[in-house]
């Protein structure tokens, strides 16, 4: 499908590139900016939303052929599905942070 995947995260305010650090090119931007695909030849850029809010941008690249229509359609699917699963890790781990806080203050050891 890719030769290569990363993903851009908004988070704190912030942005960060995974699986590692990077300066987000004019195309991330425009994701970040508008909330819609950026397609080029070989790469392919999906904005990680969940309803209003916007996560971050998945980004994937090929060496050989350009990305199809039939696989943007996919790709996008996975990565609606993609931000619903990272909004909910956040929020679990917010949760059991503050669940954590509580309880050392309820019942001390």
């Amino acid at each position: 499908m890719a030769s290569s995947a990363a993903v851009w995260l908004c988070t704190d305010g912030e942005l960060r590139r995974e699986p590692a650090d990077g300066i987000p090119d004019a195309d991330v931007e425009r994701v970040l900016d508008n909330g819609r695909p950026v397609v080029r030849p070989r790469r392919l850029l999906i904005p990680l939303t969940v309803g209003p809010t916007l996560l971050g941008v998945l980004g994937l690249a090929r060496e050989t052929e350009d990305f199809t229509r039939e696989e943007l359609t996919f790709l996008t699917a996975v990565a609606a599905r993609s931000a619903v699963a990272l909004r909910n890790a956040s929020e679990y781990e917010r949760e059991r942070e503050l669940a954590e806080r509580f309880s050392g203050r309820c019942c001390p050891p």
